[in-house]
């Protein structure tokens, strides 16, 4: 995965967007295949016409093309994969740092005490 941004939201977005993707491609195929024994099977017992297989292909084709319609952002998510997330501001008063390696209390704007190590 390349990043073009700082914005490290879009990363949690592309590994979702990735998990999506391989469901969506494994129900496809699924389908896809099914629909093909299906055929296959009507042909053998003299059921399935060629027209009819025809059709029955290019409506599976159709049900596949939408079903990978559903992988398309919405208002919703494109507005949450291209927007900056807001930024969660703490301001840390530190003490200086010993050079001999010991804990040093610091203080935060909430009044919170953290260990720096």
């Amino acid at each position: 995965i390349t990043l073009m941004d700082s914005n490290l939201m879009k990363l949690l977005y592309t590994i979702k967007m990735g998990a999506r993707v391989i469901v969506t491609i494994q129900e496809n195929i699924m389908l896809s295949v099914l629909a093909k024994l299906l055929v296959v099977g009507l042909t053998f017992a003299g059921k399935m016409t060629l027209l009819s297989a025809i059709a029955a292909d290019v409506g599976v084709m159709l049900i596949v093309t939408l079903n990978g319609m559903k992988l398309l952002p919405g208002r919703k998510e494109k507005k949450m994969s291209l927007s900056k997330p807001q930024a969660i501001k703490r301001h840390v008063a530190y003490k200086e740092l010993p050079l001999d390696g010991k804990p040093v209390k610091a203080s935060t704007t909430n009044n919170r005490e953290i260990e720096i190590v």
